[in-house]
């Protein structure tokens, strides 16, 4: 009642000389100023709060972004009705856009990033995320660890076209190629196929006969029931086909997360054959899901059982990153290999949803 201003209000503006689009929008098709409009929106008080922002300053600025009509996410300008109208982002949203305001918080210290730099993870509490808002798509949130993902399917796809299994071994090829070494070279050298083992049989019908005593001695095949801890909840899940989903790219191949190479075969009914492993082991998840588990090749699957799932230490290390960052990759020391475990978006996001969940428990 005393005019305290208790919530930020948008102002409509002319389109100032300082809007990143100022040159396209006054670019408007038409000769004769007849029924002009030009308009932007803008909020006074957003120099204040973003300078110096601050967590409080950031739930005010989310809450109000939350409460407006798409209308004010856009400038326009028209000099005739003939001529129509140039669109672009208004002063508010290349404000939102520029300025480090997004708190974010992982583990350490509460940080201020660029939407572009955040995670929705990693937003504290007050700050409910919705990708299907107009102003956080228009804000370009999280792009940074998308563009990343984006970047890293690109190089395997430009790797897999000139004849390499992923963006890693092109890469290792590409060294190799500046110390001057030929392809062949390290073909034969690195590349070649191992020799197969070798042996004879001195006294084949000694042999003969010495097995056949031992057949005729061993026991016939028995078969009786053993009583065994059996996941019974396990058939209430399907996580075949939420990673097929999630780790088949555009050409409708399927993709290992270690090796990031196609799964090996198609079995009988025309569908990839792959091993569905659980990331982590019993201590780390309580409930049943499909997020939970990894797309690999029976290879990279039976390293990550025993290299991985078998070792304290290294099963921990998994977990921790899987909890507490953001990254698509996280490293992986199998045996003598160092690969890391690569995760689309969204099951990247959400495996960590399951962790955190777990923790709140």
């Amino acid at each position: 009642m005393v005019g305290a201003q208790i919530k930020l209000e948008v102002t409509e503006q002319k389109i100032p000389c300082s809007h990143p689009e100022y040159d396209h929008l006054m670019a408007a098709p038409g000769e004769r100023f007849t029924y002009m409009i030009n308009m932007d929106h803008t909020i006074l008080e957003f120099k204040v709060l973003l300078d110096e922002p601050n967590l409080d300053k950031a739930r005010l600025i989310w809450r109000t972004m939350n409460s407006l009509d798409d209308e004010y996410l856009i400038a326009k300008y028209r000099k005739n009705i003939s001529g129509g109208f140039r669109y672009g982002s208004s002063s508010l949203i290349h404000n939102l856009r520029q300025a480090e305001w997004v708190p974010q918080k992982n583990g350490g210290p509460l940080r201020f990033v660029r939407p572009c730099d955040a995670s929705s993870d990693c937003l504290p509490e007050g700050f409910s995320y919705e990708s299907w808002r107009e102003w956080v798509r228009k804000i370009g949130f999280g792009e940074t660890a998308k563009k990343k993902n984006d970047d890293h399917i690109a190089l395997t796809h430009k790797a897999r076209e000139i004849g390499f299994d992923n963006a890693d071994d092109a890469k290792k090829w590409a060294e190799v190629a500046k110390l001057g070494i030929s392809p062949d070279e390290v073909r034969s050298k690195y590349m070649s196929s191992p020799e197969f083992p070798t042996s004879s049989v001195s006294n084949p019908e000694r042999r003969q006969e010495r097995l056949a005593e031992q057949l005729q001695d061993a026991p016939e095949k028995e078969y009786g029931l053993k009583q065994r801890n059996v996941r019974s909840t396990r058939g209430e899940i399907d996580p075949s086909t939420y990673l097929k989903n999630q780790y088949t790219n555009d050409d409708d191949l399927m993709i290992c997360q270690i090796c990031n190479g196609e799964m090996p075969f198609k079995k009988r009914d025309g569908e990839y054959y792959f091993e569905t492993v659980e990331a982590l082991s019993k201590d780390y998840f309580s409930k049943e899901n499909e997020a939970q588990f990894l797309a690999l090749c029976p290879e990279c699957a039976a390293r990550y059982k025993e290299l991985v799932k078998k070792d304290k230490e290294a099963i921990k290390k998994v977990y921790n990153a899987l909890k507490n960052s953001d990254e698509p990759e996280i490293s992986l020391q199998l045996g003598e290999l160092a690969k890391s475990l690569q995760f689309v978006a969204t099951h990247r996001q959400d495996i960590k949803t399951i962790l955190q969940n777990e923790h709140d428990r």
